[in-house]
């Protein structure tokens, strides 16, 4: 998952970067109200936890280390 800055115009959404998308690509949208930097923290949590952008962490194979790769051990 990726966010794409995108703009209403009236009619539809237009996004205002590029895309490769197959059709009927599936979307999340989320209305944006102002400037990015007015989301609440809270909001991009709740974003990040039903977005999926973060599945990937589930994945065993995403475990490439382990203590033994630690070359200096804290207490």
């Amino acid at each position: 998952m990726q966010p794409i800055p995108a703009h209403f115009d009236g009619e539809k959404i237009v996004l205002e970067k590029k895309i490769a998308l197959p059709k009927n690509a599936r979307l999340l949208v989320f209305v944006v109200n102002g400037e990015y930097e007015d989301v609440p923290a809270s909001e991009i949590a709740k974003l990040a936890e039903v977005g999926g952008a973060f599945d990937f962490l589930a994945d065993p194979d995403e475990d490439i280390y382990s203590d033994e790769d630690l070359k200096v051990r804290y207490r």
